[in-house]
């Protein structure tokens, strides 16, 4: 079984939300949260036969597709 392991600091902007896609000023700053993504791959999956389970530390409990 493959697995990797991916991970993104946090990090909100507290002026000029989406005004940097125009080359605007925004102020932004890190937080203490991340969001983080495990991937396992078993051998011979395919796209149709993936699973992918979303998790949180914060909500109980699993989505699944």
């Amino acid at each position: 079984m493959n697995e990797l392991i991916f991970s993104a600091p946090g990090r909100v902007e507290l002026g000029g939300n989406h005004t940097d896609h125009q080359r605007g000023c925004v102020l932004a700053a890190a937080i203490d949260r991340t969001t983080a993504l495990r991937y396992m791959g078993a051998a011979g999956w395919t796209p149709d036969t993936a699973t992918a389970a979303l998790l949180s530390g914060s909500f109980p409990g699993a989505m699944t597709r």
